[in-house]
């Protein structure tokens, strides 16, 4: 299992985070996909399950089975959600995508209790405030997560941070963020206390190669980025700087929308990622 520590001075409890994202649900789901990962949370006994986007693999997939799934993991654990590209759009054919979100998915997700899904929101629970938002379909899929493109994005969010709270950001993409704050110290995001994604699905690498460059080389670096870039930064793993980061691995590394290729995701395990945010002494 995987453990990350994160340090703080604020007041705080002690508090335990499991992560996933790249759910990327989807016909023909392998059952015991999700079986696993509920008894690892069962196992872990986490607070809280943060959700980072990706959650279906297309917006019109049937869901009603991941629902139940997410019922009963909400009887015991804070369920905090995002969602991601793939959450926006269906396939209509080999080269045609349509935007549309599931509406009905929202609304099902919405109702679960004991479950919070953040589309420019925050939830402050025991002085930690949760802040999730998604980028656009355009933003991911004509501008290719274009840096011009995410300023735009985050230039009309309404959501501010509080210096007071321990602030945990959600975002799906981690390609921009830790940039912009780099470029804009005074921006409510530089007051993000730990920054959590998804969607890069670890460069398409095994966790056990990039754990240890990422250990030994602070790096973030991998094989592949989601639109074909080769070596592309923030792919994977702890982010030392300019904030802390967790760039979580992924469910799915090579979902449906791979192809051929999603034949050959039975050679990745499936694993949450454990995070503990301890208040310094």
């Amino acid at each position: 299992m995987k453990i990350e520590i994160f340090k703080t001075e604020k007041d705080i409890n002690n508090t335990k985070i499991a992560i996933l994202a790249d759910i990327h649900y989807c016909h023909n789901y392998k059952k015991v996909i999700l079986g696993n990962i509920e008894k690892q949370l069962s196992h872990e006994k986490p607070q809280y399950l943060i959700i980072a986007g990706d959650i279906l693999d297309k917006s019109n997939y049937e869901y009603q089975e991941l629902i139940e799934f997410f019922k009963r993991i909400s009887e015991k654990i804070t369920i905090i959600a995002i969602l991601g590209n793939h959450d926006f759009y269906y396939q209509k054919n080999k080269k045609e995508k349509i935007c549309q979100l599931n509406e009905k998915f929202i609304k099902s997700l919405k109702n679960i209790k004991n479950t919070y899904l953040l589309r420019d929101e925050k939830i402050i629970i025991n002085n930690i405030c949760f802040y999730g938002f998604d980028l656009s379909y355009n933003h991911y899929e004509k501008d290719k997560e274009s840096y011009s493109s995410f300023c735009q994005e985050i230039s009309k969010l309404k959501t501010s941070l509080d210096d007071n709270y321990y602030n945990i950001t959600i975002i799906h993409s981690p390609v921009n963020i830790y940039r912009y704050i780099r470029n804009n110290p005074t921006s409510h995001l530089s007051k993000s206390d730990l920054i959590i994604s998804g969607h890069t699905h670890n460069g398409i690498l095994p966790y056990w190669f990039t754990n240890i460059t990422n250990k030994l080389f602070k790096s973030n670096r991998s094989l592949i980025s989601p639109y074909r870039l080769v070596f592309p930064k923030y792919a994977q793993g702890r982010v030392y700087k300019p904030i802390d980061g967790i760039i979580y691995e992924g469910l799915i590394k090579l979902s449906k929308s791979s192809n051929f290729f999603s034949n050959f995701d039975f050679l990745f395990h499936k694993t949450i990622q454990i995070i503990e945010i301890k208040k310094e002494p």
